[in-house]
């Protein structure tokens, strides 16, 4: 019945388009890092190399300290992070309903319950690791945490030392970048396949 598979459909259209509006912002933020983290890993560290106006480091540093103390932007990285967890969440209920009415078709092997248990750890430990991992590493640029939470009313000045070790930064950014690509391709596929199994003689 169609009304069986639109929650899963809507579940995956969440899970795709924020998927994508998260691996976008992955790669600006990426565009930043990957300078810094080149330069620690060349060994030529934050406090090894002569800071000048063109930097990796100034760049990186005006960049994170505009987007960090932009309400909007904060806000749009949070709920995008939400949306897909409810989504993958959606799923995983909605695939389990969707394989009970014809196991043969939907796969016995790697059901689409288990397709979507899998994304929802995946996007669960994503969170996880951008929420105690990568935003501590942020704290230093939020103005407003320094001033409310650490009493901290001193303006925001560039510290390379706020950089040390960014490079493995960089690196769990690529690993969020390729968390969310695979969640798109899992999403993408379980389309076909749902559109195969709805319209068996249509081919894709």
């Amino acid at each position: 019945k169609p009304s069986t598979f639109l929650p899963l459909f809507h579940s995956l259209l969440i899970m795709t388009l924020t998927s994508g509006m998260v691996s976008a912002i992955l790669i600006v933020d990426m565009i930043f890092d990957a300078p810094v983290a080149a330069s620690q890993l060349a060994g030529l560290g934050p406090f090894t190399e002569q800071v000048h106006s063109d930097s990796p480091y100034q760049a990186a540093f005006i960049y994170y300290n505009a987007i960090l103390n932009s309400p909007a932007m904060t806000f749009k990285t949070l709920g995008a992070m939400t949306s897909v967890l409810y989504g993958s969440w959606l799923a995983w209920d909605a695939g389990a309903a969707v394989n009970e009415l014809n196991p043969q078709k939907y796969g016995k092997k790697f059901p689409l319950a288990l397709r979507f248990q899998i994304i929802f750890i995946t996007y669960c430990a994503m969170t996880a690791i951008y929420l105690f991992i990568i935003i501590p590493r942020y704290l230093p640029f939020m103005q407003n945490i320094q001033k409310y939470v650490f009493f901290n009313d001193a303006p925001l000045q560039f510290d390379i030392a706020i950089f040390n070790g960014w490079w493995f930064v960089m690196l769990l950014r690529v690993i969020l970048f390729a968390g969310n690509i695979g969640a798109i391709v899992q999403c993408i596929q379980v389309m076909r396949k749902l559109v195969r199994c709805i319209e068996p003689d249509v081919r894709i």
